[in-house]
């Protein structure tokens, strides 16, 4: 019952903030909450919940009875009784008024609008074009519901170190410490890759850097092979092993004909070399990836170890890799 009457205040509170088109396009009433799908063109702001939980609020602080009679169809019209769902009604029908509320309706309701308790909207969310839904929770329930939030909020004030009333602030200033060590980390990282990417650069040959490097993950090893390319003429490629696989990465500068067609050069032994250890090895552009793989299964992941040193020796002798 208070579920029941308490979509019948929700629906004259829509009809306030949201406008007079709004309708009931269906709805669903049971112990624990109630669901009332409405006619509307745009999503309810947070700002519009909160005036609809205010207007049926103040129908239930006010504790009007609601009172249930029977008349004539021109009767309740008159008195402004709203018509669920375009029905077809005879000459009598049943009207609930409570409060501001006055509609056609066959159903059992509460004795007084105090009984609904607090009405808690929980969810709005589209069900079509120009549907909306919303549901909600009264007496009981809402009271849980609130006792649960109130446990949740106190829990994350714990957390970070705040009042329950400064929580907000609280995350905010965790949020900002957060963001602040991880750019600090980027800082780090990028001056490590910048002192290794001086090292790699310092081991070409014919404008060629081809190295082993473990222990990196796949945005660390990105940052280097960026660091390495701002050497002038290098062709960069860098194995990686990530979670048991390999992934040779590499850049390439294209500002001429030269380094393009040792590009295309390299990334040709490069794949051919690794086919033999990974499954699936495939050149996906010249700028980005050079050549991603699996591992074979049946291989050892030693077998991995010399694909660096064999490319470098096919490069060398502008042999294609066997």
């Amino acid at each position: 019952r208070r579920n029941h009457t308490g979509t019948h205040l929700l629906h004259h509170a829509l009809r306030q903030v949201l406008g007079e088109h709004v309708k009931q396009a269906g709805s669903l009433v049971s112990d624990e909450r109630l669901r009332f799908d409405f006619s509307h063109y745009a999503a309810v702001t947070a700002d519009e919940i909160r005036r609809i939980e205010e207007i049926a609020n103040a129908e239930t602080l006010a504790n009007a009875p609601a009172r249930v009679f029977e008349t004539t169809k021109d009767e309740a019209e008159s008195l402004g009784a709203i018509a669920f769902f375009g029905d077809k009604y005879g000459d009598v029908v049943r009207v609930l008024e409570v409060g501001s509320s006055i509609e056609l309706c066959g159903g059992t309701h509460v004795r007084a609008a105090g009984d609904i308790g607090t009405i808690r909207i929980i969810s709005e969310s589209s069900i079509g074009s120009n549907l909306r839904r919303i549901e909600a929770t009264t007496g009981e329930n809402t009271v849980r519901l609130m006792q649960r939030e109130a446990a949740q909020v106190a829990e994350v004030a714990r957390l970070v170190g705040a009042s329950s009333d400064d929580v907000v602030a609280g995350v905010q200033r965790r949020v900002d410490e957060v963001k602040a060590l991880q750019d600090e980390l980027k800082a780090l990282r990028s001056r490590l890759a910048t002192g290794r990417a001086a090292e790699l650069a310092g081991s070409a040959r014919d404008g060629v850097v081809v190295a082993r490097v473990d222990g990196i993950s796949p945005g660390d090893l990105r940052e280097l092979a960026l660091a390495v390319r701002h050497d002038d003429d290098l062709f960069r490629l860098q194995p990686r092993r990530h979670e048991g696989d390999l992934r040779p990465v590499g850049w390439r500068d294209d500002r001429d004909a030269v380094v393009a067609e040792r590009t295309a050069r390299v990334r040709a032994i490069v794949k051919e070399r690794l086919h033999h250890v990974f499954e699936g090895v495939e050149a996906i552009n010249p700028v980005g990836i050079a050549a991603v793989g699996t591992r074979r299964k049946a291989d050892p992941v030693d077998r991995v170890h010399p694909a660096p040193i064999g490319c470098r020796q096919r490069i060398d002798q502008r042999l294609p890799c066997r």
